[in-house]
């Protein structure tokens, strides 16, 4: 019993020495490295305070004397506020609130409490598992409304004036920038496109969406300017005139904000005390620029490229005043009271993208998730994500045209391709049924242009091909005496049974 008392008697202690803290302003939150933590309420800055004269000078002349007293020579003189005194002291208050970890700092945003979405609006400091610090630069206001009905308007004003994709790709983005740190991967976007196709247009539209909480700047902006107006927000990042040569050199900080960004790792900077600098972003970037981005591959699949270009007769696009503004505060209204849908939507999403690469899935996925959350009737709807490469559906039904093809091409008596003439006019389009790993694939030749004029099909077919199940990519076969890359896909895919003929007529020929 007498144990439980002193218990609960220190508890109490410390929790008054806390609120004396906080009387000057100061809430502690634990200790790193051995020094104290504490959230400064006047500047609603995180102060990593330090055995100095310097860094303790950050809490005030009037609390290092309220905790530590004053120094005063051997005659008597008063040399100051006793600040090791008052360091040891807030040591022994922050040490009882236990380790503290950056990554558990947050500022505005929507963030995930468990499994539950946690909406902070920035205006004053909450603690719950995580520190939800005071931001007075805030965040969008949630509001309620009719999120489909927006976005109908919002899709199709971008549709009629720069196509479908754009439209897509705008409307994932605006909706998976402000779900911020809620969700596991944050999708960025690069607009390109020459003087006067309406880049500037699309950047008014995404700064009113976000109602004036986004880190709107340029490309010879710092990354660590950046992160001073960032902070610990999830508040979305535009950067302008991000031109290819700009991003050289120190632009090259600004791709790597958005990297980590992505995944929300940790970063650690140097700093000159040797101490180290942790930080952690959870934003969507948006670049900017007249000329395409020279991305590694790294980048290249957190980003989806948009190549803006006015559609023939299509007008700029025109919202009523303030639909944009409240476009923005439904969709986070929404985020906060469906969340659950939201994740459904960019699982589903990701799903359809098959066996691309596990980066591309979460950038895509999440975009076009992001898409159909806010406008469900799009979840049919194909979404090109890099010029030439489709959903899972199209590469199936590129698949289709290139196996109804091969009936134009004579080859619909047998098309197991088994007899000396048939596998001698198939080759001649680059297509061979092989063997590998004991299974039989039907490989089709990365570039044949006979393919593609009798199949109706552009771009690198092959690579689309390539993201059906079981596909092998880069494969290497000998083809009409040639050795050849292409695809590799499973006879089972392709509905060819190796001991049955195919029989299809013109009719079911799809173009």
């Amino acid at each position: 019993m007498n144990l439980l008392n002193n218990t609960r008697a220190r508890e109490e202690a410390t929790e008054e020495v806390e609120k004396s803290w906080e009387s000057f302003g100061f809430i502690p939150l634990g200790v790193s490295a051995g020094n104290p933590i504490v959230f400064d309420t006047t500047s609603q800055a995180i102060l990593d305070i330090s055995k100095t004269p310097a860094s303790t000078g950050k809490l005030g002349e009037a609390a290092l004397i309220a905790f530590g007293g004053m120094r005063t020579s051997e005659k008597g003189k008063a040399l100051g506020p006793d600040w090791e005194k008052a360091f040891f002291y807030l040591q022994e208050v922050c040490r009882a609130k236990g380790a503290f970890y950056q990554e558990h700092t947050r500022g505005p945003g929507l963030w995930l409490e468990g499994d539950c979405p946690k909406y902070h609006d920035g205006k004053k400091f909450e603690k719950t598992d995580h520190c939800y610090i005071g931001d007075p630069k805030g965040f969008v206001a949630p509001q309620e409304g009719n999120l489909l009905e927006y976005a109908q308007v919002f899709f199709i004003e971008l549709y009629q004036a720069y196509g479908k994709d754009t439209a897509f790709a705008l409307l994932g983005f605006v909706v998976s920038a402000l779900s911020g740190g809620s969700i596991a991967w944050r999708s960025h976007i690069w607009i390109t496109g020459q003087r006067g196709v309406g880049k500037t247009t699309v950047w008014k539209i995404l700064k009113e969406i976000f109602d004036g909480h986004a880190v709107a700047v340029e490309g010879r902006s710092s990354a660590a300017g950046i992160r001073q107006q960032v902070k610990a927000s999830s508040r979305p990042i535009l950067i302008d005139e991000a031109e290819p040569k700009s991003m050289r050199g120190e632009g090259q900080g600004l791709l790597m904000l958005a990297r980590s960004s992505s995944s929300g790792s940790e970063q650690v900077l140097g700093t000159p005390d040797g101490r180290g600098f942790s930080f952690r972003l959870t934003s969507s970037f948006c670049f900017g620029s007249i000329n395409p981005p020279d991305l590694n591959a790294a980048d290249a699949s957190r980003f989806h490229v948009i190549k803006l270009s006015r559609r023939q007769g299509g007008r700029e696009p025109r919202f009523p005043k303030s639909f944009l503004a409240r476009f923005g505060k439904i969709i986070l209204h929404e985020l906060i009271h469906d969340h659950a849908r939201l994740l459904v939507a960019i699982e589903s999403a990701k799903g359809r993208l098959g066996q691309a690469e596990e980066r591309l899935k979460d950038t895509v996925g999440t975009l076009v998730g992001s898409a159909t959350f806010a406008m469900p009737t799009l979840a049919g709807v194909d979404f090109c994500y890099d010029g030439s490469a489709f959903t899972q559906d199209d590469a199936e039904d590129m698949l289709h045209k290139i196996l109804y093809a091969q009936i134009k091409a004579g080859l619909s008596v047998s098309m197991s391709l088994t007899g000396s003439a048939e596998r001698k006019a198939a080759e001649a389009y680059g297509i061979k049924i092989v063997e590998s790993d004991n299974s039989r694939f039907l490989f089709i030749g990365s570039t044949n242009d006979s393919l593609k004029k009798i199949a109706g099909v552009v771009g690198n077919y092959a690579e689309v091909l390539a993201r059906l199940p079981g596909a092998k990519k880069s494969h290497k076969a000998k083809v009409g005496g040639t050795s050849i890359r292409g695809v590799a896909i499973p006879l089972e895919c392709c509905g060819i049974d190796e001991n049955e003929a195919i029989q299809k007529t013109m009719e079911e020929v799809p173009f």
